[in-house]
Formats: C-alpha cells, structure tokens, sequence
C-alpha cells in the first residue's frame, strides 16, 4: 500500500508554465484563464497541476509532496529527496517517489549564509567557455525572491566562488556518484520508485542494475524515456493544448493528467497492486 507519493525535479515536473501567474506574451491573460475558458479546467496551485497530483488522485486520494522546481538541478533532487525519505523512515515501504534528474550540470544547489536558504543556481557559457548568464533564486516566479541574485553577489561572492572552486566537468562526476548513490540506497532500502533524466548521460554512466528503475514507456509512437520529450512527441505541451496561443514548450495540463496514468498503470504492474 502506498500512502504518500513523492516528486523532484525541474520546471518539467513542476508544472512550469502553469504557475498561476503565468500570462501569454501580452502580459495580461492569465494562462489558467484560457484551459478554464478551453476546457472548463483550473488548479488551486501549481503543485496541485503535477503529475503527481494526479497520481495521488488515481491512488484514493493519499498524500503528495512536489517539491521539483523550475531551474531546479540534479543535486537539488538527490539532497531533497534523501531527506525526504529519511524524514519518513517510519513509512518507507508506503513511499513511491518519482524523481526526475535534469541533465543540465550548470544547475547547481547552492547554500547561501547570508540568506539562510538553499538557492537554485542557474549559468550559462559561451562556446568560449566563459559565463554569460547567472542567476539566483529560492524560487522562480516568486516576486519577493526576484533580487535574490543582487543580495547574494552584490560583491561578486557567488560569481568568485563559482569561478574559483567549480569547473561544468567536475560537478558532472560529482553528480554522478551523487545520483548513483541515492539511487543504490533506495534500491538498498526496496524503497518504491522511478526515475528519468532529459537524455542518457546518466544512463550510460550508472551501475547497469539501477537502470531497473529507469522510466521506460514504450507505445505507438516511439520508446520514451523521459516526460517532456513525451509530452512533446504526443503533442501535448502547453502550446500544443492551448492551440499556438502560447508558445511555452512545457508539458501541458493534461499531458501531467495522463503522465499521472502511466505512473499508477506502472505502480500497479510492477507492485501488483
């Protein structure tokens, strides 16, 4: 019996695109506004718009926790979803968690002391190798977070730090034995759960017996491996449910409904429940 479901991982499985302040490009119309108007549909919030929200629903209506996040990197989803499980030790065998690895090693989990809080950091490079963009924040599309980035690199703190204690290269082999590891404990443990990553650079550098665990969905259109691809080859993004009004890639509404089906279609072949 599962009584909670569990999820991380990016804006893909955090319904990013669906936040309710989201707007189409006039900055006016509330994107919630239009599914309400198309097909008569809306969420409390956004977490309540997941895939795991869903799930939970398939499952009698039992406990969710969505804790992925737009910008949202892998080591953010192993220290979160290591203290999720230890904080429910008591229920381990009740978990089923489904966690998402974003393959973008640029995304780093990061501590600030000035602000006492776990920040999402977000950079890109040039193809000379150096950093055009860096951002900071406890949460995209919160206005109250929207200078965390000033407050925490006014003197450049996080810009040198990045610079002089970081290299893309070695934060992949970090994550890497990161991931592997968590993903060895749950196994360990017998803990439920699936994973997936955006491509297969974590496939390919695992021990092959947790690729057990890997999503795998395979049906008329192709084999998948992970949601957002899914959603895109099944027309299912936010732009394609809302018919061009809004350009936004993500996974749409009722693709987050139907990922949820496949989920507990999963659950139930694999735990015959």
């Amino acid at each position: 019996m599962i009584e909670i479901v569990y999820s991380n991982g990016c804006s893909h499985s955090a319904a990013g695109g669906l936040e309710l302040v989201r707007t189409l490009d006039d900055k006016n119309t509330l994107l919630i506004d239009l599914y309400k108007e198309k097909y008569d549909v809306s969420w409390k919030t956004q977490e309540d718009a997941t895939y795991i929200a869903h799930l939970a629903t398939l499952l009698g209506g039992i406990e969710y926790v969505a804790e992925a996040a737009s910008g949202g990197g892998s080591g953010r989803v192993v220290r979160m979803a290591y203290d999720f499980v230890k904080k429910h030790w008591d229920k381990k065998d009740k978990l089923f968690l489904v966690l998402e690895f974003p393959a973008f090693f640029q995304r780093m989990d990061v501590f600030s002391v000035k602000l006492d809080s776990w920040m999402i950091v977000n950079q890109s490079f040039s193809n000379s190798g150096r950093r055009n963009h860096l951002y900071a924040t406890r949460k995209y599309f919160v206005n109250k977070f929207n200078s965390d980035t000033e407050q925490i690199d006014s003197e450049n703190e996080l810009s040198l730090y990045l610079d002089n204690f970081t290299r893309i290269d070695i934060e992949e082999q970090k994550l890497i034995r990161e991931i592997e590891t968590l993903l060895s404990f749950l196994k360990l443990h017998n803990i439920k759960h699936v994973w997936f990553e955006s491509n297969k650079i974590i496939q390919k550098k695992i021990n092959p017996d947790l690729l057990k665990d890997e999503l795998a969905i395979y049906d008329e259109i192709d084999y998948h491996y992970d949601f957002h691809s899914w959603a895109i080859k099944h027309k299912m993004t936010i732009k394609d449910e809302l018919e061009g009004l809004s350009l936004d890639l993500h996974p749409g509404y009722f693709a987050h409904k139907k990922f949820a089906e496949i989920l507990y279609e999963h659950i139930n072949k694999k735990y015959y429940m």
